[in-house]
């Protein structure tokens, strides 16, 4: 399964994937999902259960960066 987040800010993508994608990498480790920066947009493809919880991590730490 795969989805889509759209950022309106590509500083936000950038802030979410930390620094050298430490955030990105732990995501990907822990929930074994693929996530692949496109610009704005980042996509998460992997078990359907872990991709949701992927995007509400993703989502989260959004938030916290407002």
């Amino acid at each position: 399964m795969d989805k889509n987040i759209q950022f309106d800010d590509v500083q936000k993508v950038i802030d979410v994937f930390g620094q050298f994608d430490k955030n990105v990498n732990i995501i990907q480790r822990e929930l074994d999902v693929n996530i692949v920066n496109r610009g704005d947009e980042i996509k998460i493809s992997g078990d359907e259960k872990n991709v949701d919880i992927a995007v509400k991590v993703i989502k989260s730490l959004m938030d916290i960066l407002k």
